[in-house]
């Protein structure tokens, strides 16, 4: 396995992504995977992904290099391709450290008192304690009825009766 600087080429619109990897061969696999599932991160090639179809897509590698020279190298190639810009390319950010466009080190603190008063007063959603109506319990309730529960006449098997037997040992002090 071999690590460097890929690129994603759109050849319809010439638009570009340019990552980098330890492993090529199984990031360029992954990003494959994503774009055909829906799920890539980066939502603005998924866009285009589903727009013109995967055979409007290239995949090659830039350049091969060591680990430790990974992220100085993407970062040339970012800065040189200009693939930040939403007319050129689909790279998000150029700080290739933090990938999400946040500068890399510590916060201010400044920008740590910004995000507590946002976050002062927010509630948690907690599913305990939602407050079901009486009509979504007779919904749940109807949808349900008649189905059986998956583990209904199904052993488990000795050695994980066992095991619960003894956690709940364990718990109570007997052992």
């Amino acid at each position: 396995m071999r690590s460097g600087v890929y690129r994603i080429t759109n050849k319809l619109d010439g638009k570009i992504y340019i990552g980098s990897a330890s492993y090529l061969e199984n990031r360029i696999n992954v990003h494959k995977c994503r774009l055909r599932k829906h799920n890539h991160h980066n939502k603005h090639l998924q866009a285009a992904w589903d727009k013109y179809g995967a055979e409007s897509f290239q995949f090659d590698v830039l350049e091969y290099c060591s680990i430790d020279q990974l992220k100085d190298i993407e970062l040339k190639w970012i800065l040189s391709t200009d693939c930040t810009n939403r007319e050129v390319g689909y790279n998000k950010c150029i700080d290739v450290r933090s990938r999400r466009g946040v500068k890399s080190g510590p916060l201010s603190e400044e920008h740590k008192a910004k995000i507590a008063e946002a976050a002062r007063g927010r509630k948690i959603p907690n599913r305990k304690s939602r407050i079901v109506s009486e009509e979504t319990k007779a919904k749940i309730g109807a949808a349900n009825a008649g189905k059986q529960s998956p583990r209904k006449g199904k052993k488990l098997p000795e050695s994980h009766r066992l095991a619960i037997e003894e956690s709940w040992q364990l718990r109570k002090g007997n052992v």
